[in-house]
């Protein structure tokens, strides 16, 4: 992360993580707050996940040309996706 924003070591570390995260979330509803929480770590029931259990793969459903995963839920490319996305406060 600290490459992508181009901060140096000190730079990074004085930032108030916590707080840049309250922020972005108090402009969220509850249940967008606990959705974006859950991905963030890694709890959050996507078909990458489902498929460690059931090995089962599925396409995302807003495309449907790719896997869903972590990574592609954030670089779809679909209209849908792009809109969904443009709503979380970065």
């Amino acid at each position: 992360m600290k490459k992508k924003a181009s901060l140096s070591a000190k730079q990074f570390d004085v930032i108030d993580w916590k707080a840049l995260l309250e922020k972005c979330l108090s402009r969220l509803s509850r249940i967008h707050q606990l959705t974006y929480c859950k991905l963030l770590h890694g709890i959050l029931n996507i078909i990458e996940q489902i498929n460690k259990f059931h090995g089962k793969p599925t396409l995302f459903p807003h495309c449907l040309l790719f896997l869903e995963t972590t990574q592609h839920i954030f670089h779809c490319p679909h209209l849908e996706t792009v809109h969904m996305n443009s709503k979380v406060p970065y």
